[in-house]
């Protein structure tokens, strides 16, 4: 018979050493909100870091995997609330593809699964096949969020506009310089117009393309594209009259060469805009070799970090069941839901080492200090499509930094928008009037182009 506070004893020094790991890595069950009893004594499977980054786009979290030789199969990533004990049955992110090699990861969380003016638990885990191991609990929040940017604009008058789509210009300087820029809005719903996208056989510009059909009334440049032959490769993927032409392909960390990314290729969504048939827009992020697949949230890939597994119907995040009719991929999304998911901060490692490159976009257009001509396009809270295009790189116009490009797009309404090709590629047609860029004398060919047509 054992004395009863001998067996008080022998039960407290049970309770002790059942506990003494801590319960952040006590394995959960996906869908247990609350805690699991661990199956052995528990090994420290994920650590986070205590200093959480900040950004005016995202929350940057650091964290430590080890022993995952003990683990089958396991994945990572990081899961968030406002309530605290965060798990990954409510708001999570798969993390990069774990190896043999992974140890310290950083994963940032992009402000389009974030809300301004709210705190946020965050905490790492570790799965392996039903059981998630989780660290410690850490606060975040986003910083301030960047302010949109307006101008006077003045109404450009055409015979060839229809009562739903109208053309604004604007001289008003731009943050110190001279700035030229235009924009067309359409409201589809009226039912006069409607948007398309061209991809013609051959390299035309977006004169002879505006020409090519009467019911043009307004035509800028769309996708990227290779200029090696006559013909083109449009770059990305692009929608023609519910026909998919193109996939997001995986890229290179750098275009340049000699930079130390430039052989290591990483998994990437980027930024598409689209209507479906009812002429309803949308902007989402998409990706996948072989099948177009589409994202409300972007994959965080990280240039210099460890690599993510290819996108597929599941990751970034489930696939959202959008069909577009016309639609067009380029890059970066300058605004979803309202919120621009980018800035140039950098991670330490080095020119081109951004925190939220996440589409893999070129120095060329991803810098900090490039103003070039601009295009884009995006839609407003009540569904209307607006193209904008502005003149750079000469006097009489200092073109736009992707920062100033949406929250330009911001401060003409848009919730939705995203970057096209830009440079000598920029161009917009008010039925056969050439509109920009007078000074240099037209844009060259192009391979896409988006835009209004009368009905």
């Amino acid at each position: 018979m054992i004395h009863t506070k001998l067996f008080s004893l022998i039960l407290t020094a049970v309770c002790l050493l059942s506990c003494s790991s801590g319960s952040g890595n006590t394995p959960i069950a996906p869908g247990e909100p609350g805690g699991g009893e661990p199956e052995r004594p528990v090994q420290n499977y994920v650590t986070i870091e205590p200093e959480v980054q900040s950004t005016a786009v995202s929350v940057v979290i650091g964290y430590e995997v080890r022993n995952l030789e003990e683990l089958k199969n396991p994945g990572c990533g990081v899961c968030w609330n406002t309530a605290g004990n965060p798990t990954v049955s409510g708001m999570h992110q798969d993390g990069p593809a774990l190896l043999s090699t992974s140890r310290e990861m950083k994963q940032v969380i992009s402000n389009a699964l974030l809300e301004y003016g709210q705190t946020y638990s965050f905490r790492a885990y570790v799965r392996s096949g039903a059981k998630v191991y989780y660290s410690d609990e850490v606060k975040g929040a986003l910083s301030r969020e960047p302010e949109a940017l307006t101008f006077n604009w003045t109404p450009v008058t055409s015979s060839a506009l229809p009562s739903s789509v109208s053309v604004y210009k604007t001289t008003d300087p731009l943050n110190g310089h001279a700035f030229n820029a235009w924009y067309a809005v359409a409201d589809l719903s009226q039912g006069e117009v409607e948007l398309k996208v061209n991809i013609p056989p051959t390299l035309q510009t977006i004169d002879r393309q505006a020409a090519a059909d009467a019911r043009c009334c307004v035509l800028v440049n769309g996708a990227y594209f290779l200029a090696t032959t006559t013909q083109g490769t449009n770059l990305g993927l692009s929608v023609v009259n519910g026909k998919e032409y193109g996939y997001v392909s995986d890229y290179r960390g750098s275009l340049r060469p000699a930079h130390p990314e430039y052989d290591t290729y990483y998994p990437a969504t980027r930024g598409i805009f689209g209507v479906d048939n009812s002429g309803k827009p949308a902007v989402y992020w998409a990706g996948g070799l072989s099948v177009n697949y589409y994202f409300e949230r972007p994959l965080p890939s990280l240039i210099g970090e460890e690599l993510y597994a290819p996108v597929s119907v599941s990751l970034p995040t489930p696939a959202v069941a959008w069909l577009p009719k016309y639609a067009v991929s380029a890059g970066p999304v300058l605004l979803y839901d309202g919120k621009c998911p980018f800035d140039f901060t950098l991670t330490g490692r080095g020119e081109e080492y951004y925190m939220h490159n996440y589409e893999m976009i070129p120095y060329d257009i991803f810098n900090i200090g490039e103003s070039p001509d601009r295009t884009a396009v995006g839609y407003t809270a009540d569904g209307e499509v607006i193209l904008f295009v502005c003149d750079g790189r000469y006097a009489q116009s200092g073109g736009a930094t992707l920062t100033e490009l949406a929250m330009i797009m911001k401060g003409l309404g848009c919730v939705g928008a995203v970057n096209l090709d830009g440079g000598g590629s920029t161009g917009m047609m008010v039925g056969a009037e050439h509109v920009n860029d007078i000074t240099t004398g037209g844009n060259h060919a192009v391979k896409s182009t988006i835009g209004f047509y009368r009905k």
